[in-house]
């Protein structure tokens, strides 16, 4: 779905978030009902930190492309937008005239500074949530800095996306030997559940609270 409204934006992230928890609710209910031998434990164990990263990545990737493609549906003027949506129109004129070397060509950029304030907005969605498959808190910070969600409520789980989620994510898929325990997988489920909850309740109220617009 393509939301163009405040219910079809939330129901749009409902179904986005629904089917990922239930597969990852699936697989940990496999994880426990598996019993002996010890090695297939373990190797459930590994196999599921994978799959915890890709839901997460996943999940930011499509619900803040949700998110810019229901700000562009609502056409607000580009003088009203945030600062964090202008800077993105902006950068995406610069962006286009990387390799310029006549002055003229950056003509477009500027006129969006003092010429285009009173024309609708036409917010870029399509590959602008970039986690380049790599998704850090570094990463995850920019992302969440674009689509105005407060980042602060993330600060104290870098230490779990940098060195469990995603190193761990890492090695495996490098094909190197990770164990991963128990106590070490169940967190990370409930983690990555914590985090993808916390991105939807942002965007969603940010949508409810129109922060993507400064009216005057």
């Amino acid at each position: 779905m393509k939301p163009k409204t405040i219910q079809q934006f939330a129901d749009a992230i409902a179904r986005e978030i629904t089917w990922r928890k239930r597969e990852l609710s699936n697989f940990n209910v496999f994880v426990k009902k598996t019993v002996e031998p010890r090695y297939l434990k373990d190797a459930l164990y590994r196999s599921g930190i994978p799959l915890l990263y890709a839901h997460w990545e996943g999940f930011v990737k499509q619900s803040c492309t949700l998110y810019l493609y229901y700000v562009c549906m609502q056409r607000i003027k580009n003088k009203n937008l945030s600062i964090n949506l202008q800077a993105l129109l902006f950068y995406e004129n610069l962006k286009r005239q990387e390799n310029a070397k006549r002055p003229s060509l950056y003509q477009d950029a500027i006129e969006f500074l003092r010429v285009k304030g009173d024309y609708d907005s036409k917010i870029p969605y399509k590959n602008i949530v970039d986690t380049k498959s790599n998704l850090n808190s570094e990463v995850f910070r920019e992302i969440a800095w674009l689509t105005q969600m407060d980042y602060s409520v993330f600060e104290t789980s870098e230490q779990f996306i940098d060195k469990i989620l995603l190193a761990k994510r890492n090695n495996i898929a490098h094909g190197e030997e990770c164990p991963v325990d128990k106590a070490t997988y169940m967190q990370a489920h409930s983690k990555v559940i914590e985090l993808m909850e916390n991105v939807r309740t942002q965007l969603e109220n940010n949508v409810q609270n129109k922060v993507y617009a400064v009216l005057f």
